[in-house]
């Protein structure tokens, strides 16, 4: 009989205990990749891509393609992104280059999407910087938002700005939330110009701390019907002794 109860006991205090909620960020979206791609005399069309293969993973990777014909068209682009991704923080830095000539055009791009729950309030800091710099096209965007809830918070670098700092700090409220970073350049060729296009960011995402939810009512009382069973058990054990 005892056993039975010490057993009931226990399954109270599971249930109890995992009643309250915890401190987590759960993954729900991981798009990360890199691309660069160039066409000479809107013919010969090069392309390459890396993508990553599974969710907090690390992601390091890059894609370049250049060619050049006999006239003395040609072009070089290259991308480049180191990211990774923890229910503790999220770092990510990388960036794009393209270069055209004559009748030839490149464009590379480096972006990611997180998509992430968050169960609890959570403190948070987002910092690091985006900068782009052309003398065609160059964009930077880097933010965090929640569409449910109609909030975010970042920046856009449109082509021919230098640089933004980013440094917010705050309480993320439970519900899910999208950290996305898009650095993209496109390079047109012109007739013995070279057409020089690049960008980067460098981007963190600390999780500081959670608020301590209060437990509700019902999950009080079932973790105090498991503290009495185990007591009651324990004490009938010491009386037959």
């Amino acid at each position: 009989m005892n056993n039975k109860i010490s057993f009931l006991a226990l399954i109270t205090l599971f249930f109890a205990i995992s009643s309250i909620p915890a401190h987590a960020v759960t993954l729900l979206v991981d798009n990360r990749f890199v691309e660069s791609e160039g066409l000479i005399d809107s013919a010969s069309l090069l392309y390459d891509f890396d993508s990553p293969s599974a969710p907090f993973s690390p992601f390091d990777s890059s894609a370049g393609v250049g060619a050049t014909d006999d006239l003395g068209n040609g072009f070089s682009t290259s991308a480049s992104q180191y990211s990774n991704f923890t229910t503790e923080a999220f770092y990510a830095f990388g960036g794009v280059y393209a270069t055209a000539y004559g009748s030839a055009s490149g464009w590379s791009t480096s972006f990611l999407r997180m998509d992430f729950y968050v169960a609890t309030p959570t403190y948070f800091n987002l910092t690091g910087g985006i900068w782009a710099d052309s003398d065609g096209y160059s964009r930077v965007t880097a933010g965090l938002r929640s569409e449910a809830l109609g909030w975010g918070i970042g920046g856009t670098l449109p082509p021919h700005l230098s640089n933004m700092l980013i440094n917010e700090s705050g309480l993320l409220a439970p519900g899910i939330y999208t950290l996305g970073v898009n650095a993209e350049t496109a390079s047109p060729g012109g007739f013995w110009t070279s057409v020089l296009m690049q960008a980067g960011y460098d981007i963190s995402l600390t999780f500081a701390g959670t608020v301590i939810p209060v437990p509700e009512p019902a999950t009080l009382l079932l973790l105090g019907i498991g503290i009495i069973g185990l007591a009651g058990v324990t004490r009938q054990g010491f009386r037959k002794e």
